[in-house]
């Protein structure tokens, strides 16, 4: 072994051991808390960690690179997780919009939040919610093939998604395993995101890469 291949595995073994420590710190924290971190790390290589999610929302922590994890986080996750962090951490909404108008993208999701105070009702049934969501393929080819609606869905969706259908939709595992087998090429532009679901719906062993 050379000096510079020793180097490079003590380096290796010191990443290992900062990742334990922070996954064990984040055990600490909440269920919402917890799914939410895992929610804005899915498309990104470095990886925030649940203190420093909490410490940015309270205005601890300055906002710095960590400003696409938190796109994701006001953006993208569901109401009911927002105020479930809110909760565990004791966030108020004055915190969270502060931080929320550093963002170069507002989306509507937090904004409709911020108006209401409270969760607002996400659609009642499948076909509602398909042709709200429906991105990448028309409503109709999206009713007439759930597999690929759900296929492209778990291409940009985080866990908080998965958990909504299977609780209020009556979607279940098995549908997301069987449309994870059914992807095309092209679908998913990140073996992270596609390995993310792969771990997520306990597909073993992990199906191949598509590629994109």
């Amino acid at each position: 072994m050379t000096a510079q291949m020793y180097l490079d595995r003590l380096a290796a073994l010191e990443r290992s051991d900062e990742d334990k420590a922070r996954q064990k710190a984040s055990m600490a924290f909440g269920k919402h808390t917890q799914s939410s971190v895992v929610s804005c790390n899915v498309s990104f290589r470095r990886e925030i960690d649940a203190e420093t999610l909490v410490g940015i929302l309270a205005g601890r922590i300055p906002i710095g690179e960590w400003k696409p994890h938190l796109q994701v986080f006001f953006n993208e996750l569901w109401h009911e997780t927002i105020m479930g962090v809110m909760k565990e951490n004791r966030l108020t909404f004055e915190q969270l919009k502060k931080i929320f108008s550093l963002l170069l993208f507002q989306g509507e999701n937090f904004t409709m939040l911020l108006k209401y105070g409270k969760p607002v009702l996400y659609p009642v049934t499948r076909e509602r919610f398909v042709k709200q969501f429906s991105l990448h393929i028309t409503r109709d080819e999206a009713l007439a093939d759930l597999d690929r609606f759900l296929a492209h869905l778990m291409a940009d969706a985080t866990q908080d998604v998965y958990e909504h259908l299977c609780e209020y939709l009556d979607f279940c595992r098995e549908d997301f395993v069987r449309a994870l087998k059914r992807v095309q090429p092209g679908m998913f532009y990140t073996e992270k995101k596609w390995y993310f679901w792969n771990d997520l719906l306990d597909v073993k062993p992990r199906l191949p890469y598509p590629g994109n």
